[in-house]
């Protein structure tokens, strides 16, 4: 085998075992050269560009997992969402806890898009000494929650 191509063989898989962490020894072993031979294999162009395109191709192979797996998330979140939300009217039409009860409608209707952020307007905002909401408020939303019709209130 011509010197040139053993030379090029070695610095690919110079960068290989690079990317793989091996250790000076580990390398000097595999490749059958010096370590001073190592360090002068990176410093030559050849190497330098082999080991920019392995590394923007690890880049990718991230980028990709990352939005596979934000993908597989938001998809699992998004099939609990109804059930959450029913949870949620459960709580809200059968606790014993006026807060209980309180607090899940809040959270339904902070979410709706329709509504002001119902919790800031229930919650005692900085320096206010009581809620821009009666307490009976709950009670109110809860009413007027089992007014609306069943199918409008599932998410879709």
């Amino acid at each position: 085998m011509p010197r040139d191509v053993d030379k090029h063989f070695k610095i690919q898989r110079l960068v290989e075992l690079d990317q793989q962490n091996k250790s000076l020894r580990e390398i000097s072993e595999e490749l059958r050269i010096t370590p001073p031979t190592i360090y002068v294999y990176r410093e030559t162009p050849e190497y330098l560009e082999l080991k920019e395109k392995a590394l923007k191709q690890s880049e990718k192979t991230v980028l990709s997992r990352i939005r596979e797996s934000t993908e597989q998330t938001r998809a699992k979140l998004s099939n609990a969402v109804p059930r959450a939300i029913e949870t949620l009217i459960e709580i809200m039409t059968n606790s014993n806890s006026e807060k209980m009860k309180k607090e899940c409608a809040c959270e339904i209707l902070d979410r709706d898009g329709r509504f002001v952020k119902v919790s800031r307007l229930m919650n005692v905002q900085a320096g206010d000494e009581k809620p821009l909401l009666p307490e009976d408020a709950a009670a109110e939303i809860i009413a007027a929650l089992k007014k609306v019709k069943p199918s409008s209130t599932s998410v879709q």
